[in-house]
């Protein structure tokens, strides 16, 4: 089985992204071996749990733009009511959600990207009353809640630090994927218990911003945060499987209790990704191929995930 920390399936479904990236609507309940992501797919390879993350900005005019939260929580239901021609999925929000998870279902568990929205608490208050249980503070750009990729000094600023007490109030997760260092120390040395990298390879193999520090590594191994390696193509030194792999022969022998799965498999035709990696059939073959701890993986997610999702109430 496959537990993802990261699927990019509002990107399929988001209408605004689709044009954006220049891909027509697909049909996801149709098997097609030639696409990122479909649930036939997910179904055929047994992928069980996803997190997926709702982004906080817009595409217009070729430039992003901030959305408010009526506009996030707009392709949100959006998102909730597509969502429901899929039969084989269900959404998790409570541990009823979870315990009643049918052994043929997809268990997804929203999150989102970003907080650029966020202007209070009660707006944080409506995120989680509507199901998001995963928290981005920042995509790649700062915001009031603190730093992100292209600050890699910025850390946790005042507002962020009021939201990060509600969530974990809520025993929510801290997603630092997009991250400033500086956030990505401060949150990983105070609350390691609540946060996760959804998406993230290793800058020892390619230093790219997304990629995680060996500063950020030692913290990671100090207490067990999971790490779901990614194949964004701009993280791998190498764009293929065996780039992957060198991230997690590393990751295996340094803390194997971090080691989880983030395939960010979007889509994106300017992204490019490798043959042998660029949906979960391909990846599955290579997962064989190469004797990856698959169940590792899994346990590893389903283990943190359930922890938090036994604690939710509906």
């Amino acid at each position: 089985m496959f537990f993802d920390l990261h699927l990019d399936l509002e990107v399929y479904l988001n209408e605004n992204l689709r044009k954006f990236l220049k891909f027509e609507k697909r049909n996801l309940n149709k098997l097609n071996e030639n696409l990122p992501f479909d649930f036939k797919q997910a179904e055929k390879v047994g992928l069980k749990f996803a997190v997926v993350q709702f982004q906080s900005l817009k595409f217009e005019n070729g430039k992003l733009k901030e959305i408010k939260l009526s506009e996030f929580l707009k392709n949100y239901e959006t998102f909730l009511r597509k969502i429901k021609e899929f039969k084989k999925v269900k959404i998790i929000k409570s541990k009823d959600d979870l315990y009643s998870l049918k052994k043929s279902q997809i268990g997804i568990i929203l999150g989102v990207e970003g907080m650029y929205f966020l202007k209070s608490l009660k707006h944080l208050d409506i995120l989680w009353k509507n199901g998001i249980r995963v928290f981005g503070l920042t995509w790649n750009f700062t915001n009031s809640l603190a730093g992100g990729l292209n600050n890699p000094e910025v850390g946790i600023k005042k507002f962020g630090k009021e939201v990060i007490f509600q969530i974990l109030k809520y025993n929510g997760i801290l997603d630092l994927a997009h991250s400033s260092e500086k956030t990505k120390i401060e949150l990983a040395e105070k609350y390691p218990e609540n946060v996760i990298f959804s998406h993230n390879n290793l800058k020892k193999f390619k230093n790219f911003p997304q990629n995680i520090s060996d500063k950020i590594l030692k913290l990671v191994k100090r207490n067990n945060i999971l790490v779901g390696l990614t194949f964004l193509p701009k993280s791998l030194d190498e764009n293929n499987f065996l780039g992957w792999k060198k991230n997690y022969d590393y990751l295996l022998k340094f803390n194997k209790k971090s080691l989880a799965l983030g395939t960010d498999f979007l889509g994106f035709s300017f992204q490019e990704s490798a043959p042998d990696c660029f949906n979960f059939l391909e990846l599955n073959k290579n997962f064989k191929k190469f004797k990856i701890k698959k169940k590792l993986l899994f346990d590893n997610a389903y283990k943190f995930f359930y922890n938090k999702i036994s604690t939710w109430k509906t």
